[in-house]
């Protein structure tokens, strides 16, 4: 049994949904145990040092699981285009011109959370 090319694109929507909700899970998860990490030891060398590097270890997981989901994102938006772009032929014609039409979350969410990220840093 085949696939219409409307089921195919109600894959793709959903594969693009994982994808942004995913990355906001682990970056949330980044954030959360940045703080964590934070709260286990100060400036000054004084408290747990072991679960600072336990709480650590974690941050930085949280942060490649997030850069490989949105380099992850960025491959799946741009077959995602190739795809209708042979697909369709008036899509054909305009894949040239507007490639990333609309936003799209799981290319955004990358640079908004740094862009947050530094702002807390100032804070």
């Amino acid at each position: 049994m085949t696939k219409t090319f409307d089921e195919s694109m109600i894959l793709q929507r959903l594969l693009t949904i994982s994808i942004s909700l995913l990355q906001a899970l682990s970056g949330l998860g980044f954030f959360v145990s940045v703080w964590y990490s934070d709260r286990a030891l100060d400036k000054s060398g004084i408290g747990d040092p072991e679960r600072f590097t336990f709480w650590n270890q974690y941050a930085g997981w949280a942060f490649k699981i997030f850069l490989a989901l949105w380099i992850a994102g960025v491959v799946h938006a741009i077959w995602r285009r190739k795809i209708e772009a042979t697909h369709n032929a008036a899509v054909a014609s305009t894949f040239q011109k507007s490639t990333w039409r609309g936003p799209a979350l799981h290319l955004l969410l990358p640079p908004v959370l740094l862009f947050v990220g530094w702002l807390l840093i100032l804070i």
